[in-house]
């Protein structure tokens, strides 16, 4: 009896043992299962906050970008804008002086073009009025000499009481024959002038003059044989003068007549 009770208590020890094993083992199996369901829990809750986070980040972080980003464009586009403005106001100058520029040459050329014709017409003109050219005249031509005025240093002789200028400038050939001599009246404010043209220089030509009578007296002094047709020209008056047209003929003594 008294084994059968020990057997009994130790059977009911036992079982009680292994009752407390299976609860300690259910238990820890509970633990572990809720351990694990907790870490999963928390790795969830952990990746939805991160998630949560990243997209309240997204959302915060991208009105801040985009608020950034907008100033910028629109610097760029204000910053541009004047540039724009200022070239296309540049070119507009540029084109408007090139235009100016262009006008002034057009007016400048239609003047020169303008003046060209005037005097283009000016000298048809000019030579239409002109009269008949003259035939050439022999190279035996003598030119005109300059108008004989009677300048300080000339002489002045005084004559039977009157003063005669005496023509030193053209003194008369020794070896000359009897020379022609032609006389004219005539004075200007300055006292006299002459002047002739030939066609033959055989001769020599000067003039003494006299102030009281106011009387040319020209002298012809032949220089060698032959004919001249010669144009006398005197002063009768400031810038008046007369021609005479002679026929000045020299001999082989070389004296001098004329027609």
């Amino acid at each position: 009896m008294t084994n059968m009770n020990n057997y009994t208590g130790r059977h009911f020890q036992n079982n009680r043992h292994d009752e407390r094993e299976r609860i300690l083992t259910a238990m820890k199996r509970s633990k572990a299962r809720s351990r694990k369901f907790i870490i999963g829990t928390v790795a969830a809750a952990l990746v939805a906050v991160i998630a949560s986070g990243a997209m309240v980040f997204g959302v915060m972080s991208a009105p801040k970008l985009t608020k950034t980003a907008a100033p910028t464009t629109a610097i760029s586009v204000k910053a541009a804008a004047p540039v724009k403005a200022a070239s296309v106001k540049k070119t507009a100058v540029q084109q408007t002086a090139a235009q100016k520029t262009a006008t002034q040459q057009a007016a400048t050329q239609q003047v020169a073009t303008q003046q060209v014709a005037a005097q283009k017409t000016a000298a048809q003109q000019t030579f239409q009025s002109a009269p008949a050219a003259q035939p050439a005249q022999p190279s035996t031509v003598a030119p005109a000499p300059a108008p004989t005025q009677a300048p300080v240093k000339d002489r002045i002789d005084n004559v039977n009481g009157e003063r005669i200028y005496i023509d030193t400038k053209r003194v008369a050939p020794a070896n000359s024959g009897t020379p022609y001599h032609f006389y004219a009246n005539g004075k200007t404010s300055y006292g006299f002038d002459w002047t002739y043209k030939a066609d033959n220089l055989n001769f020599l030509l000067r003039c003494d003059y006299n102030f009281n009578q106011q009387q040319y007296d020209f002298q012809f002094y032949g220089v060698t044989p032959g004919t001249s047709h010669v144009t006398l020209y005197y002063n009768t008056d400031d810038n008046v003068q007369v021609p005479v047209n002679l026929t000045v003929t020299v001999d082989s003594a070389l004296n001098v007549t004329a027609a």
